[in-house]
């Protein structure tokens, strides 16, 4: 995005519930967006704590807001009840994202659709729904990075709440990350993904052009993976004084936002602003470039 004024969209990651800080935090959210939400397009990404959910807290039969009668829970994940129930109602009522059918399967907007600005193609997806091969969301998935009109839209992003690549230390999320590098990183190689902006982690972490776990020899043939989960909620720890994966550039535990801006087909300018300072800063700029 770019300042107010300037915008062409605003993308917020997940991390809001009506139990995790009761009712008012979520009407005070939703009052501080509403002078750009109304006149900006405002693009949301579902994380755990509108969606995630357990079989217990239903006294029967239960369908969530995304049309499944079971929730999320790999074996290897750190899935459990951060909603308190809500099962994304809140977030479905209040968010409505674009249906984005492709032509061979329907969207399910606001858990995972697509939309197109400019010259570049998003795609939003869920990490709180299965993404394995055969999924419902992953079959939707591979249609609409397949659809995608290259030379209208050369720049491919992908929004998801939970990071495939995470810092140190925060072991069970980088457990999570892992899975879902395992099951997603070779189709946005495929398909010539530029970018994976994420959250869930509350710091701000960036790599290097990655390809296949390490930096790409061809910064243009890399995917560069941005966590900005930084924007409101109690910073998380970075292991700052330790050592950190190779692929890692940049890393703050700092509150925060990202800054993007589209310069023509082959170049897209990235800077992370940071707002402890008492004023806003500009505190790590990238170039990324295909």
């Amino acid at each position: 995005v770019g300042e107010v004024g300037d915008v062409d969209l605003i993308f917020h990651d997940g991390d809001i519930s009506y139990a995790d800080g009761h009712a008012e935090i979520w009407d005070d959210f939703m009052e501080a967006i509403q002078p750009i939400s109304s006149a900006v397009p405002y693009v949301v990404t579902v994380g755990n704590h509108e969606y995630d959910w357990l079989p217990s807290m239903a006294d029967g039969p239960v369908v969530d807001a995304s049309g499944l009668r079971e929730p999320y829970l790999p074996d290897w994940g750190n899935y459990g009840s951060d909603s308190h129930g809500e099962c994304g109602y809140p977030f479905a009522d209040r968010f409505i994202m674009p249906e984005s059918d492709n032509s061979v399967v329907p969207s399910n907007a606001p858990f995972w659709y697509s939309l197109k600005t400019g010259p570049a193609h998003f795609i939003s997806i869920s990490s709180e729904h299965n993404v394995s091969i055969g999924s419902e969301q992953r079959t939707w998935l591979e249609a609409e990075l397949e659809s995608v009109d290259r030379s209208q839209y050369p720049w491919l992003v992908i929004l998801i709440h939970r990071p495939l690549y995470v810092a140190f230390p925060h072991k069970s999320n980088r457990i999570v990350g892992e899975h879902l590098t395992e099951m997603l990183e070779e189709t946005f190689i495929a398909n010539k993904v530029n970018v994976v902006v994420s959250g869930h982690v509350h710091s701000y972490f960036r790599s290097c052009p990655l390809l296949r776990g390490v930096c790409a020899d061809d910064p243009k043939q890399g995917i560069v993976h941005i966590t900005i989960g930084s924007g409101g909620k109690k910073i998380s720890d970075l292991d700052e004084k330790g050592e950190q994966p190779s692929w890692m550039m940049h890393a703050q535990a700092v509150h925060g936002y990202g800054r993007f801006k589209i310069q023509d087909r082959t170049r897209m300018y990235f800077e992370f602003v940071e707002t402890e300072s008492g004023h806003s800063r500009v505190t790590d700029t990238m170039l990324i470039t295909q």
